[in-house]
C-alpha cells in the first residue's frame, strides 16, 4: 500500500516561498487518506495525548496537501490505531479516529512555520542538545495519586 508522494508546502507558495515535502500514504479510498498508527494507548484520550505530543496532525495537513496537489479526492484523514501490546485475552485492539477540521488546519500552519524555520536554517535541522552531565529528574505530580486521587506519604509506603 505505502504510496510516496512529493510536492511542495502550498501554504508558502503565497509568500513566494518553495519547500519541499513527501509523504507516504499507508491507505487510500474513495474521499480519505488513512495513516496506520502502532500506538501504546489507543483509547480516545490515550491517542489524542500521542496526536498533540508527536505533532500527527502535522503529517496528517501534509498528507492531505499533497494529495490535493496530485488530484487525490480526500476529503478525510483517518488514523488507524493498533495497540502494540495484546490484551490478556490476546487480542490486539485497534481503533479508528477522523482528523477535525480545525487540527487539520492547525497541521497546516505548523507546518509550514516547521518549513519556514528549515528554509531559514539553510534547508537543515539543527536542534539544540539537552547539555552535559545527568539532571535529577521526577514522576509528574499524578502519578503520586493513589486511587482516590489523594496524595499519599511515599515513605510510609516505602
Amino acid at each position: 500500500r505505502e504510496i510516496s508522494a512529493y510536492g511542495v508546502n502550498t501554504t508558502l507558495l503565497d509568500e513566494g516561498l518553495e519547500a519541499p515535502v513527501r509523504g507516504r500514504f499507508d491507505l487510500m479510498g474513495d474521499g480519505y487518506i488513512a495513516d496506520l498508527k502502532t500506538i501504546g494507548d489507543a483509547s480516545p484520550e490515550g491517542f489524542r495525548k500521542s496526536l498533540t505530543g508527536f505533532g500527527y496532525h502535522l503529517s496528517a495537513a501534509n498528507y492531505m496537501d499533497l494529495a490535493a496537489q496530485h488530484g487525490i479526492n480526500a476529503e478525510t484523514f483517518v488514523f488507524i490505531c493498533v495497540e502494540r501490546e495484546p490484551t490478556p485475552g490476546g487480542k490486539y485492539r485497534v481503533a479508528l479516529y477522523e482528523l477535525e477540521q480545525r487540527a487539520l488546519m492547525k497541521g497546516d500552519a505548523d507546518m509550514a512555520e516547521a518549513c519556514r524555520r528549515w528554509l531559514a536554517n539553510g534547508k537543515t535541522v539543527d536542534l539544540p542538545d539537552y547539555g552535559t552531565g545527568w539532571r535529577t529528574v521526577d514522576l509528574l505530580p499524578w502519578a503520586y495519586r493513589d486511587g482516590d486521587n489523594n496524595y499519599e506519604d511515599l515513605e510510609q509506603t516505602a
